[in-house]
Formats: structure tokens, C-alpha cells, sequence
């Protein structure tokens, strides 16, 4: 019983032993197809890199940036050599009308000068006709003859000055002559007067004191009732003073008249003396202006010859004003010469800034004139190299022409560097499928010389259609 337990036990370790290998070889079958799976899908990849980079479309590209690199420099050249033959057919077409430019300057600068040279014999003339005037000189005497003229016209004032007090004088005599011999009338009539009021009054006063005086005595011997012994009526009443009075009263009215006539003749005596007061003093006062102004007459008369010797003329208002005219008339013409001078001198110096602007244009035209042409030298010589560089090129690269260059010019660098990267990934991605088949292949091989012990029909009919599952 023991025994056929342990031969049991070596049955089923037996058994397991044979399946651990089984399973050992379908492992290594599995794995060794998905080995060659991966190798013919890394070949089929590398394959079609290959046949990638075989193709003309691939070619073509490769060598746009092979030719866009290589004709870096040319491309610079051709670039500078198009923008020199640019800039020198610009400036031929500007070199003329600068020529124009400076020609019309040198021209209006010539006539410029010629202006000046015109404008300062101009000047010239004027200066010396101010000059040969004098102007100082008239200056000085037209002060001296206005200084005569107020002096001379001073003494003519003055003298009228002594003519009107001398009339004044002889008028108020005049009047004072009229008011002394109204003062002789009026003096009688004043006096006239004075003896009438005085009479009158002397008769009223006597009178009165009759009257009164016969009043009482009337009274005393009148009796009411009885006859009056002047005139033999019958006394009917005693007449009171006031009655008595009225006999007075042609009396008082011949005394007031005398006092008004008296009055009125004083009022009138005292008006005429004092108009003959007035006259007087006026009299008085005038003589003495009139002395005052004979005598400043005689000093301006000194001073008047004076100033006349000093202005070389006579004492004389005309005399004065026609050398005043003359005078006047040299200034005019003192004035015009230096209004011509001015005149002339302002032309002078706006003439000599014409020149001088022109001048600086002249010096700017020929400078931009002289750097024009430099710049033109300068651009034939920069096409001339580039030109000379460009046949370089091409002759060291027959396959690149210039109208080839020219559309290399014209490509966009984002396109070369699309089409860099488009090279360079298929390269890139045909290297690292070069490697990994080789990995993979290396890998089979290894797998390969560590395969187990297989049957006939593990090697070929097992390994077949694993791999052919693993490869669907």
C-alpha cells in the first residue's frame, strides 16, 4: 500500500514536472511569436521610411532645404545686389533734379550779388548826399533861427502889448477927463440942491412953528358960536393941530423933493468920483505895465538882435521864416538821403541774408549732391561685388540658377522650416526604426538561443499558429 502511494506520488510529480514544461514551451512560443510579430512590424515600419525617403516627394524637399541653406550667402547677395541696382535707379533719377537745383542756386546767388553790388552804390550816392547836406550843421542852426523866430514874433506881442497900453492909458484919460467934468455939473447941481433942501427945511421949520404958534392964538380968541374976526363967518368948532398942519403941506412936499433932488445928486457925485478913483488907478497901474513892458521890449529887442546874429539873419519875422523855409527845405532833402540811406540799407542787409540763405542752400545741394553721388558709387560697387559673389555661386553651384535663387528668395522661412522639420522627423523616425528592429532582432535571437526542447509538432505546427495569431 505504501508503495503504490509513492509511485502515486512519483506519477503526480512526473505529471506536474511534464506540465510545468508544457507551459515552460507554450511561454517561449508565445513570446518567440510576439518576438518575430514585433520584428516584422518593426521591418514593415522601417520599410516604409525607407520607401519614404526613396521617394522624389521626399528628394524634392530634402532638397529645397539643402539649396535654401547652401544658398544663404547668395541669397544675401542677390538681395543686396537688387537693392543696390534699386537704390542707384533712384538716385540717378534724383541726381538731375538735384543738379537743376544747385544750377537755379549758383544762378539766383549770382543775381543776388549783383543786387548787392547795385544796392550799395545806391547807398553809397545817398550817404554822400547826407553827408554833403550837413544835417548837424542845419540842425543846429534851425534850432537858432526858431529860437530868433520866437524872440522876433516875441517882439511883436510886446509891441502890441505897448500900443494896447498906451491906448488904455489914453482911453481911461479920456474917461477920466469925461468924469471930471461931470464931477463939476454934478458938484453945482449937488450943491444947488444942498441950498434948496437947506431953504426948505429953514421954511418948514419957520412955518411950522408960525403955524403952530398961530393955532394957539386962534384958539385962544376963537369962542364957538362967535364970529371970526378974519372972516366974519360963525365959529361952528375949534380946528384941532393936525387941521392947522395941512397949510404945511405944499411946504413939506417942496422940502422932500429938495432931499430926493439932494440925494440923487449925491448918489450921482459919488458914482462919478469914484469912476475919476478908478480911472486914476487904472491910470497909474497902466503906466506902470507900460514902463514895465517898454522896458522887457528893449531887453528882448537885445536879446532878439542876438539870436538874429546867431541864425545869420536880420531882426526881421519874414526875414526869419524865409531862412526858417530854406532851412526846412535842406532838411527835407536831409531826410529823403536818409530815407534813402535806410532805405537802401535794409535793402542791402535783407538782400545780404538772401545771399547768405542761398549760400547755405548752395552748401546743402552740393552736399546732398556729393552724397548722392557717393551713395550711387557706393551702390554700383555694392551690385558690381554682389554680382561678382552671385557668379561665384553660381558657378560653384551649376544646379541652382538665378531665377531658381530668386524663388528660394521669395520662399517663406516658415515653410523651409516646415519642410527642415518634415526632413528631419522621417529621419529621425527612419533612425529609431532602424534601431528598434535591430533591438527586436537581437532580442529574437537571444530568445531564440534560449528555447527549450520542443517537439516536432511544437516547432512546427504550434509555433506556426501562434505566430500567426499574434501577427493578425
Amino acid at each position: 500500500m505504501a508503495e503504490a502511494i509513492d509511485v502515486r506520488k512519483k506519477r503526480i510529480e512526473e505529471v506536474k514536472t511534464e506540465a510545468d514544461a508544457a507551459d515552460a514551451k507554450r511561454k517561449w512560443i508565445a513570446d518567440n511569436a510576439t518576438f518575430e510579430a514585433q520584428c516584422v512590424e518593426a521591418r514593415r515600419r522601417a520599410d516604409n521610411l525607407k520607401t519614404a525617403m526613396e521617394s522624389d516627394e521626399f528628394k524634392q524637399r530634402r532638397q529645397l532645404v539643402a539649396d535654401y541653406d547652401r544658398s544663404a550667402s547668395a541669397r544675401v547677395y542677390l538681395s543686396q545686389r537688387d537693392k543696390a541696382r534699386a537704390e542707384a535707379a533712384a538716385l540717378k533719377k534724383e541726381l538731375p533734379g538735384l543738379e537743376r537745383s544747385l544750377e537755379d542756386a549758383n544762378g539766383k546767388g549770382k543775381a543776388l550779388e549783383g543786387d548787392i553790388c547795385l544796392t550799395n552804390k545806391a547807398l553809397d550816392a545817398a550817404t554822400k548826399r547826407l553827408v554833403a547836406i550837413d544835417k548837424p550843421a542845419l540842425d543846429c542852426r534851425l534850432k537858432k533861427l526858431n529860437d530868433a523866430r520866437v524872440l522876433v514874433s516875441g517882439l511883436d506881442g510886446q509891441r502890441k502889448l505897448i500900443d494896447t497900453h498906451a491906448e488904455t492909458i489914453a482911453e481911461s484919460r479920456k474917461k477920466l477927463k469925461a468924469a471930471q467934468e461931470r464931477i463939476s455939473v454934478e458938484k453945482a447941481e449937488y450943491d444947488s440942491a444942498d441950498t434948496d433942501f437947506r431953504d426948505c427945511s429953514a421954511l418948514y421949520a419957520q412955518m411950522e412953528m408960525s403955524v403952530g404958534n398961530a393955532a394957539k392964538e386962534l384958539r385962544s380968541k376963537l369962542v364957538v358960536g362967535a364970529e371970526c374976526p378974519v372972516c366974519g363967518q360963525r365959529v361952528g368948532q375949534l380946528l384941532a393941530d393936525e387941521h392947522f398942519q395941512s397949510v404945511l403941506e405944499p411946504v413939506r412936499v417942496r422940502k422932500v423933493n429938495a432931499e430926493e433932488r439932494l440925494r440923487k445928486a449925491a448918489t450921482t457925485l459919488a458914482v462919478t468920483q469914484k469912476e475919476v478913483a478908478q480911472q486914476s488907478g487904472e491910470i497909474d497901474r497902466t503906466a506902470k505895465k507900460l514902463e514895465k513892458a517898454r522896458a522887457d521890449y528893449a531887453s528882448m529887442v537885445e536879446k532878439a538882435s542876438t539870436a538874429c546874429r546867431d541864425a545869420e539873419t536880420s531882426v526881421d519875422i519874414d526875414a526869419v521864416n524865409n531862412a526858417l523855409a530854406v532851412v526846412a527845405g535842406k532838411l527835407r532833402e536831409a531826410a529823403q538821403a536818409q530815407t534813402e540811406c535806410d532805405t537802401q540799407r535794409r535793402r542791402f542787409d535783407d538782400t545780404n541774408k538772401l545771399l547768405a540763405a542761398t549760400k547755405d542752400a548752395i552748401a546743402k545741394i552740393t552736399a546732398r549732391l556729393s552724397e548722392r553721388r557717393a551713395a550711387l558709387a557706393n551702390a554700383d560697387k555694392t551690385a558690381a561685388e554682389s554680382e561678382a559673389a552671385l557668379a561665384e555661386f553660381f558657378a560653384a553651384n551649376p544646379q541652382i540658377g538665378e531665377a531658381a535663387l530668386v524663388s528660394l528668395s521669395q520662399t517663406s522661412r516658415a515653410r523651409i522650416d516646415s519642410e527642415r522639420d518634415y526632413c528631419q522627423r522621417i529621419m529621425a523616425d527612419a533612425d529609431k526604426s532602424a534601431g528598434a528592429l535591430a533591438s527586436v532582432e537581437k532580442m529574437l535571437e537571444n530568445h531564440r538561443a534560449n528555447r527549450p526542447a520542443l517537439a516536432e509538432a511544437d516547432t512546427a505546427d504550434s509555433l506556426q499558429t501562434v505566430v500567426a495569431e499574434k501577427t493578425r
